[in-house]
Order: structure tokens, then C-alpha cells, then sequence
């Protein structure tokens, strides 16, 4: 009560007695919290919540934060939310990622030609936390404009100390405190549980007014596959040594321009303002610059994050508080990865709670859900580690987004898209075979982080084609069996170990210097047998039957 009582005393703050009892309180009211509320709901519909946002609602549509993109996970669980309907009526569906690599004046290109089967959206934050607000504030207490103080323990329940606007002090009752703070970390820092990542990246990024279209900078011939298509419906990645630039089309009035770089190779001081900022551009992306210059665009606001690798952990306590969102994790944005964690720590949150009225027993639980998250720390970090000092190499771009798609949608994607993790009892089996994909992953991307990758593929890196296609290949493919399973265990867990001979044979290919394209590009098929038996075998016979015979 001392630490309290300082505050109490420092800022007038006038006192009120304890305000109601709740099943949860949640702190923060950004995109963490809000999902949060709503998956509660849909899952305890006799839950009862309270709210802690420090600002109000609404926000600005085009909102001053990171993070206006999903890739596959994180637009399912929006649409399993909120409904495609709305988010297609209201938001832009992502063409997936687009990369671009600059060669003095000579660009190469990397994407699909056609909108992914299942949408994933690019979206302006504050318009659609505005609409989660008006789907919530009459089925929850939505305390605004109230900042959190403290938290005690008192018996089975949490005391919380919040303050209002007016300096009026709230103390509330609640079973549990979820931290969805962000970067604030309120439970985190009382109790000392985050810490820097390993990672040396940091980020500045501003919004302009208007649509920033990569058809102007980087105009498709007839000789580019991706020519007569709108390509600024993609996540556009800009790479080079050291760095990327993201371009993201929010609506038609306003994009968001990002640059992420390693501060081994780039100096934080070069780009600390929007002016220095566009003197880098001038100097490492001439053609970029020149077009936002030519355009004039207004520009918005411009913000910087140095380091912004964090990880706080547990995700959940047996002291009845957990955190979500970036006050848990964040790690890199490159594949706009935010929203798929926050769907994984909702998940298991909201499971916890469900489980623990019920009744259930959920030490067990909590300690396996733990170990998943912890598990994905060390996965997503080492996909990461080191990329960015490799982006000048083209063959490097290509394979490594091959390895990490691979990884990503043959393991977690499936997994949590067919409720793999719903059942406690078959949990842990389908997170062994996830774990044995990562294993391959793994030996495949100690060998990207090696300079001998580089040295022994720099005939792979001349025989690339410029343009690369990914709508025919075996990213395509394994993308078209996401939720195949329809949520039913034992075609997920085929589905599973099909993934897992993927990428044990890229993991051949790569450890052979044999040139990736060459299979992960459709050709003219095997033999008939390989395709009526195997789902892979446009690209290559199915190694159990090949070792069977």
C-alpha cells in the first residue's frame, strides 16, 4: 500500500470505494484488449469483464500505430470475429506480400498474381478497434479515460487500483488482470517480467496522404508476369542490405511507409528524423525516393522505435494475471506476425478461464500453454536472427521466404486454423509434430545464416529468374491446404507429417547447394503415381513411397 499511497498523495487523488466484482479486468483498450473482450464473450457468454482504456473512443480512423496488416492466422481469427463480410466491406484484402530488390535501376520482383484463397487485410488500426468498441460497450464496462495504478492481492480476488481523468480513484475486484497494455507493460513492469530481445533492429515509419501505388515506382513491362495487375493491394516489401522498407495502402486516402533495419549496418542516427529519414531513402532507395518527391505527398506523422524486440513471460500465471499483445510479445514486424500472436495468447487465455469456471483443474493447462509460447519465442526469433544483414542477396530473399513460408503455413497456420489446440488431450500430439517440422526448419536456416551460403550459391543467385511467381508454386500449394482438415484431428495431423517431408526435402536441397527454384517452381510433373498419391507431387514423388520401394 505504500507505492499507493505515494501516488494517491503526489497527483490529489481523491479516493472512492471499491466499485464492482469481475471475472476479468483487462488493461488497455488497443487491438490485444479488445480481442481479448470479444473472444471472451463468444466463448464465456456469462463472463464478467471491465475494460481499462486510457484514452477514448473513438480514436482517429487512421490511428498513430504499427501494425496495419495480417498475414494468414491473424485474418482468420479477425474474420472469425468479426466476419469477412465486414472486414472486406470496410478494410482491403492483402494480396499477400510483394518483395522488391533493387539493382541500380533494375528491380526484381517476388509475389502472387491473385488474391489468396483465404483473406488476409491491410486495414486502418483505429477505424477497426472504433468498431470493436461499438460491438462491446454495452455488453462490457468500458472504463475510458482511466489509467491503471497497481494491483494487490487480496484472497481469491485481485484488488485494482485505477485512476480517472477527473482524479478520482476506483479500487475494483476481479478473479484476474489480463495486461494488454502494449508497451506500457503495467503488470510486467510491477513484477519485473519483460526483457530486450536479441534482436538489433529498429524501425521509423510515417503515413502520407494518398495512395503510394507500386505500379508508379516500379512500372510492370509485358516480360513481368505481375504486368495488368493492381500490385499495391500487396504488402509491399522494399529490401536491401541491412534493411526493408514497407509500403502498406490503409485505404484510398492514406498509406503507411515503414523502414526496419539492423543497427550493425545502419546508424539509428541516420534516420531519427522524417529529414534524415529521407536523405537515407535518397541515398538507398533512389527510385523510391524520387517518386515521393515528385508526388509531394503530406506527410501525417512520423514516429521511430529503436529495438523493439520484447518478450515477457509467463504468458499465463497460476497468480490469476496474464499478458497478451505486445505486453507479452514482439518481435519483429517483417511478416506482420503481431496479430497471429496475440490470436495464439487470446486463445489460450480465454481457454484458462473457460476451463477454471468450469470447474476444471488448469495448472496442467496453464504449463503446457507456457511452453507453446515459449517454444515460439525461440522459433520466431531465429527466423529473424540475422536476416535483415542477408536482404542484399536475391537468392537469400527467394529461399528464405520459401523456408520461413513453409514453416509457417505447414505448421502453426494449420494448426490453430483447425482448433489444433482446442483439445487439451490431443494438444500436445499435434505440437510434437509441429516441433518436428521446426527441427528441420532449423538446420535449414543455420545454413541461411552462414556467409558460406552466400559464397556457395552465387551461381543459384545469378540463374534466378527477376521475376518470381509464387502463385504456381509449392508456397501456393501448401497455402490451399490451410484448413483442408476442417478441424478434424487425424487430417490434421496427415496434413502434418505431409508438411514435415516438405520440408525435410528442402532441407536436402539447401544442404546440397542445389538451386531451390528448381522445386519449389511447378515443372512438368513425376509420374502419374506421384500425383493420385501424395498432395505434392507436382513438385516431387512422396519420400515414403520412394523409400518404400
Amino acid at each position: 500500500m505504500l507505492i499507493i499511497n505515494k501516488i494517491i498523495n503526489y497527483f490529489n487523488i481523491k479516493l472512492r470505494d471499491i466499485v464492482k466484482n469481475y471475472d476479468v479486468v483487462i488493461i488497455g483498450g488497443g487491438l490485444a484488449g479488445l480481442t481479448l473482450a470479444s473472444q471472451l464473450l463468444r466463448d464465456i457468454p456469462d463472463i464478467s469483464i471491465c475494460l481499462i482504456h486510457d484514452a477514448k473512443f473513438p480514436n482517429e480512423e487512421t490511428a498513430f500505430k504499427v501494425g496495419e496488416a495480417t498475414i494468414d492466422l491473424g485474418g482468420y481469427y479477425l474474420r472469425e470475429l468479426l466476419g469477412d463480410e465486414y472486414l472486406s466491406r470496410e478494410h482491403f484484402i492483402k494480396m499477400g506480400m510483394r518483395f522488391i530488390y533493387t539493382n541500380d535501376k533494375l528491380y526484381k520482383e517476388m509475389g502472387i498474381r491473385n488474391f489468396p484463397q483465404k483473406n488476409s487485410y491491410q486495414f486502418e488500426r483505429g477505424k477497426l478497434e472504433n468498431h470493436f468498441f461499438s460491438l462491446l460497450q454495452d455488453k462490457i464496462d468500458i472504463l475510458q479515460n482511466t489509467r491503471f495504478l497497481d494491483v494487490e492481492d487480496e484472497g481469491h480476488f485481485k484488488k485494482i487500483h485505477v485512476v480517472e481523468l477527473s482524479k478520482v480513484q476506483k479500487i475494483i475486484n476481479s478473479r484476474w488482470i489480463v495486461d494488454a497494455s502494449g508497451r506500457k507493460k503495467v503488470i510486467s513492469r510491477k513484477y519485473n517480467l519483460s526483457s530486450k530481445g536479441n534482436l538489433p533492429n529498429s524501425s521509423v515509419w510515417f503515413r502520407v496522404k494518398g495512395a503510394v501505388l507500386v505500379d508508379e515506382i516500379y512500372p510492370a513491362e509485358e516480360d513481368n508476369p505481375f504486368y495488368g495487375m493492381d500490385r499495391s493491394y500487396s504488402s509491399l516489401h522494399i529490401d536491401g542490405k541491412g534493411y526493408w522498407i514497407w509500403v502498406l495502402r490503409l485505404s484510398d486516402h492514406t498509406t503507411s511507409v515503414g523502414i526496419c533495419f539492423s543497427e550493425n549496418i545502419h546508424q539509428f542516427d541516420s534516420l531519427s528524423d522524417l529529414e534524415k529519414t529521407f536523405e537515407w531513402l535518397k541515398t538507398h532507395e533512389r527510385v523510391f525516393y524520387d517518386y515521393l518527391l515528385k508526388k509531394q505527398f503530406s506527410i501525417l506523422d512520423f514516429k521511430y522505435l529503436r529495438k523493439y524486440a520484447s518478450i515477457a513471460q509467463p504468458c499465463i500465471s497460476e497468480n490469476h494475471w496474464a499478458l497478451t499483445g505486445d505486453a507479452c510479445i514482439f518481435l519483429d514486424p517483417v511478416y506482420s506476425s503481431g496479430i497471429d500472436l496475440m490470436c495464439i495468447e487470446n486463445t489460450f487465455i480465454v481457454d484458462v478461464l473457460a476451463q477454471e469456471k468450469n470447474g476444471q483443474d488448469i495448472k496442467e493447462r496453464m504449463a503446457f500453454y507456457n511452453s507453446v509460447i515459449s517454444d515460439l519465442v525461440i522459433a520466431y526469433s531465429n527466423v529473424f536472427d540475422k536476416m535483415y544483414e542477408q536482404k542484399d542477396n536475391w537468392y537469400y530473399i527467394f529461399v528464405k521466404y520459401v523456408v520461413d513460408s513453409v514453416f509457417y503455413f505447414g505448421s502453426i497456420c494449420p494448426c490453430f486454423m483447425n482448433k489444433g489446440m482446442r483439445d487439451f488431450k490431443n494438444a500436445k500430439i499435434i505440437w510434437d509434430k509441429i516441433h518436428k517440422i521446426y527441427m528441420e526448419y532449423d538446420k535449414v536456416n543455420s545454413i541461411l545464416k552462414t556467409k558460406k551460403f552466400s559464397e556457395n550459391n552465387r551461381q543459384n543467385n545469378l540463374d534466378l529468374p527477376r521475376f518470381i511467381n509464387l502463385s504456381e508454386s509449392l508456397f501456393a500449394k501448401i497455402n490451399s491446404y490451410l484448413t483442408e482438415p476442417d478441424n478434424d484431428l487425424e487430417k490434421l495431423i496427415n496434413l502434418l507429417q505431409d508438411n514435415y517431408q516438405v520440408m525435410c526435402k528442402i532441407c536436402e536441397y539447401i544442404s546440397s547447394d542445389r538451386n531451390l527454384y528448381d522445386l519449389y517452381i511447378r515443372r512438368d510433373g513425376p509420374p502419374e503415381i506421384f500425383h493420385t498419391s501424395w498432395r505434392y507431387g507436382e513438385f516431387f514423388p512422396n519420400p515414403e513411397m520412394v523409400n518404400r520401394n
